[in-house]
This record gives structure tokens, C-alpha cells and sequence, in this order.
């Protein structure tokens, strides 16, 4: 196996990886969710901190999965119009249009990401249990991260096809 083959396998693995953590977060979603309101309406006894651990694992279960979801898509299209409207001849150059509009996009949020998470050394307020800001702000990083290497990938993907037609 040459060196690219095995990069990409590895980031595949990687991003496998981060879906198990993302159908994890929302597992523990339902989970928590279902405890609040058995221990509420069962015992009288609401659990306050609950809902902002659940806000964080919608973070991280949201913006993990879109990250996975930016990674793994071929392309972002409108099957009607990219099918019907489209001429044959002009789908490579859409695609490529598509993936790097997706990848600039993917590079704003990592950068917006990134500056916020230095400046978000304070606790947030979304929940009684104190947590840094930045744990709300990570997941987006590393899914907007998987967004932009997968965008990456498809454009070089298409950059080979071009070059060994």
C-alpha cells in the first residue's frame, strides 16, 4: 500500500472513529434526557445540571456529525437541477466549484473556531455545572477540521482524474 492510500485509510479510520463518538454523545442525549424526567417525575427531584450536559453533548453530537457527514460526501447537489439542468460536460468543473466553495467555507469556520477558543478561557453559563467555554467550541473545530480534509481529498481526487484522462 503506498503512502497516500494509507494516509487516506487512516483518516477514513479517524473519522469512523469520531461517528462512534458522535452516536455515543447522542446515546448519552437520550440517556440523560430519560433520567431527568424519571428522577422528576418519579422522585420529585429535578435534576438542574442535566440539561446543560445535554446542551454540550448536542454540541458535540451536532457538529461531529456534520464534520463526518462534509467528510464522507462526494458532493453537495441538488439532484434535479445538477442532473437535469446541468450539461455533462460542465459537472466536473460544478463539482469542483461545489468542493472548494465547501472547503473556504470549512477554513473560515476553522479559523473562527480556533480564535474562539483562545479567547474562551471563561466558564459558560449554559449549564450550573462549570465548564470552560471552549468544550462547547471543540467539536465544531474538529468537524469544520474533517469538513475541510475531506473537501481536500475530493479536490486532489478530481485534480488525479483530470490528469490521468
Amino acid at each position: 500500500m503506498n503512502m497516500e492510500k494509507r494516509i487516506i485509510y487512516w483518516m477514513d479510520k479517524t473519522v469512523d472513529g469520531i461517528f462512534h463518538l458522535a452516536v455515543l454523545a447522542s446515546i448519552l442525549i437520550f440517556s440523560g434526557v430519560c433520567i431527568a424526567i424519571f428522577s422528576r417525575y418519579v422522585f420529585g427531584c429535578p435534576l438542574n445540571w442535566l440539561p446543560g450536559i445535554v446542551t454540550l453533548l448536542s454540541d458535540w453530537a451536532i457538529f461531529l456529525m456534520a464534520g463526518v457527514y462534509l467528510y464522507r460526501n462526494d458532493d453537495i447537489v441538488i439532484p434535479y437541477f445538477y442532473e437535469n439542468v446541468i450539461p455533462e460536460r460542465l459537472k466536473l468543473p460544478v463539482d469542483v466549484f461545489v468542493t472548494l466553495a465547501v472547503a473556504g467555507f470549512t477554513a473560515v469556520m476553522v479559523w473562527a473556531c480556533w480564535k474562539s477558543m483562545q479567547m474562551g478561557d471563561y466558564l459558560t453559563s449554559i449549564t450550573t455545572v462549570p465548564i470552560h467555554y471552549y468544550w462547547f467550541t471543540i467539536p465544531f473545530f474538529i468537524g469544520m477540521v474533517m469538513g475541510m480534509v475531506g473537501a481536500f481529498k475530493r479536490i486532489f481526487r478530481k485534480a488525479y482524474v483530470l490528469t490521468t484522462d
